[in-house]
């Protein structure tokens, strides 16, 4: 797969809290188009990667490329424009009933 066709591209993404290590070495690349489901158990970093990704909370090592650019290295600008083009949906992510589908989706664009 060439790296152009991949939305996301963590190589070596080591995540820790002082002595717990949380992941070591973890690799995932998503390709443009794909569906991606995060499983896991209580308590098996689950969270913690998804921030990663989200640019929420810096990785203790590794590297991480989102759409083709290095997320780390970048400014925050160009770190609000990655996050505005990734859409995360939680298992108990809800939606809003007095708000229209439209409405729903552009919420977290305003924010």
């Amino acid at each position: 797969m060439n790296a152009a066709d991949l939305v996301i591209d963590a190589q070596g993404i080591v995540n820790r809290f002082g002595d717990v290590v949380v992941h070591e070495g973890l690799n995932l690349a998503v390709p443009r188009g794909a569906i991606m489901a995060l499983v896991g158990g209580s308590g098996s970093g689950k969270t913690v990667l998804v921030r990663s990704l989200l640019l929420l909370r810096a990785p203790s090592g590794g590297t991480l490329k989102l759409f083709g650019q290095d997320a780390l290295a970048a400014s925050d600008a160009q770190r609000q424009a990655l996050r505005q083009r990734i859409g995360v949906l939680f298992q108990g992510g809800a939606l809003f009933t007095g708000l229209t589908v439209l409405e729903n989706v552009l919420l977290p664009l305003r924010e």
